[in-house]
């Protein structure tokens, strides 16, 4: 036994031997294509699991195992490489400039510029990315999509209402939303009113020389918003349908109510008559499935495009229904934009966008933060089928998540939007133009509200509740 015991170090001494065996140290540099060192490259093996970055002079040190083959290295506006290792220890590699993405346009204010002349920090989200995003919500589309662009869901609500930061909270006190700017106007409404389908492009504008072009509303950043619009050539159809379903996902575990009934029983040495005579009748409800359901949306969009040297358009109308996860979570949006531009002389354009948007959400939907706090002993209808208002008899200040549900309410809101440009290109001094830019926003918001004197709380105690917005 006592051989055995030492025998057992000599062993794992091999075993360590064999284990760095596996394993080698590549070092090099990397340079641009004048022999200048590139500092920040990203070197990787191909399954990303090691990986370092080159310091000030270029150079890298990278212990991979033994079984890898190639070497990747990647640098923002430089063309990635795989590099293959060989047996060679040391590796020296020249990344090359890409053009494609320098010269790629990016909106500015109320232009645009090639990328490797801004100086400003910018992101963008370009079409082929979009349409590869089934989305009814542009909030959606971009969410995790852009760095420094957070998107937080607000809560479970069927029109998908979000908070957007750029980069970071910049105000304990005041307003931290970006500004957004859609065909070069301010637009004030939330982005579900759009269809996701009409955009073209979407630039996120991050440090302070934005200000510059918009001022102060600019101090937490800007969001440009470009839509699609006619090119010259045959006309273009397009047609979209896109279905889904919604459910929720890591909902808590409640609990049932034999537990419920115990717990109260053995810890706190109480149980009113109320809650035994409901655990004799076998009652267990479990409030979170009253209150959710599996959701639907649907969404439809049909566009056309085309025109010729001197006339371009582009016209789409667009349908979605969305039934959100909560009961009685409805939102439906319908949307018609036209887009229109002409050359009415060798010196004169006429740009136009302009779309008109109905929104509505029926209903008013169940109470999620009140189901999650409800007894497992009481019952969302009575006896009569009818919805019990107050089902805790112990509890009368607690009402039913569902009563809501009896709540007759309409919301509903009507917009159009129009930008207008004409633009002068001066004949007499070459490369000068002229633009004037008209913007018009008109909405209209229409709220309905009715509570009965028989099956809503307020209702019962004024005797009827109505009240019509317009």
């Amino acid at each position: 036994m006592d051989r055995y015991k030492l025998l057992l170090p000599l062993l794992l001494g091999f075993v360590v031997i064999s284990l760095q065996a596996q394993t080698r140290v590549i070092t090099g540099q990397v340079t641009d294509e004048y022999e200048e060192p590139l500092v920040g490259v990203t070197v990787t093996t191909p399954d990303r699991i090691n990986s370092t970055v080159t310091g000030t002079d270029g150079y890298y040190q990278l212990e991979v195992p033994e079984s890898v083959s190639s070497l990747s290295f990647s640098y923002i506006g430089y063309e990635s490489r795989d590099v293959p290792l060989g047996r060679s220890h040391t590796l020296k590699v020249t990344l090359s400039e890409n053009d494609n993405l320098l010269n790629e346009l990016v909106v500015v204010g109320y232009g645009v510029q090639r990328r490797k002349d801004v100086t400003s920090s910018i992101v963008s989200l370009k079409p082929d990315k979009m349409e590869t995003m089934p989305a009814v919500n542009i909030a959606q589309m971009l969410q995790g999509k852009l760095p420094g662009l957070h998107i937080i869901n607000e809560a479970s609500s069927a029109s998908g209402a979000v908070t957007i930061r750029i980069r970071a909270q910049n105000s304990i006190t005041a307003g931290t939303a970006p500004l957004i700017v859609v065909d070069g106007i301010e637009y004030s409404e939330g982005l579900a009113q759009l269809n996701p389908l009409d955009i073209e492009s979407v630039d996120v504008l991050k440090d302070a020389s934005s200000s510059a072009i918009y001022g102060a509303k600019a101090a937490n950043g800007v969001i440009l918003i470009t839509a699609k619009r006619g090119v010259p050539g045959k006309t273009s159809v397009a047609f979209s349908a896109t279905m889904g379903i919604q459910k929720a996902t890591n909902l808590p575990d409640m609990i049932n109510s034999e537990t419920f009934y115990c717990f109260k029983e053995e810890c706190l040495g109480y149980v009113s008559a109320f809650d035994t005579r409901q655990y004799e009748k076998g009652v267990d409800t479990n409030w979170l499935k009253q209150t959710l359901h599996t959701g639907h949306t649907q969404d439809y969009s049909l566009s056309f495009s085309g025109g010729s040297a001197q006339t371009c358009y582009y016209i789409s109308g667009n349908l979605a229904r969305i039934e959100g996860t909560p009961r009685n979570d409805d939102f439906n949006r319908y949307n018609l934009r036209i887009n229109f531009d002409t050359r009415l002389a060798s010196w004169l354009t006429f740009e136009t966008a302009t779309y008109f948007t109905r929104t509505d959400s029926p209903g008013n939907r169940a109470d999620i933060a009140t189901a999650i706090k409800m007894s497992p002993l009481t019952e969302p209808y009575d006896e009569a089928g009818e919805l019990s208002l107050w089902p805790n008899e112990d509890d009368i200040s607690t009402i039913n998540p569902l009563e809501s549900l009896n709540t007759e309410y309409e919301y509903g809101l009507k917009s159009i939007h129009s930008n207008s440009s004409f633009k002068v290109d001066l004949p007499f001094i070459p490369g000068l133009s002229y633009k004037i830019l008209y913007g018009y926003n008109y909405y209209v918001i229409d709220t309905e509200l009715y509570r009965s004197s028989k099956n809503t709380v307020q209702g019962m105690a004024q005797k009827g509740y109505a009240e019509v917005v317009h």
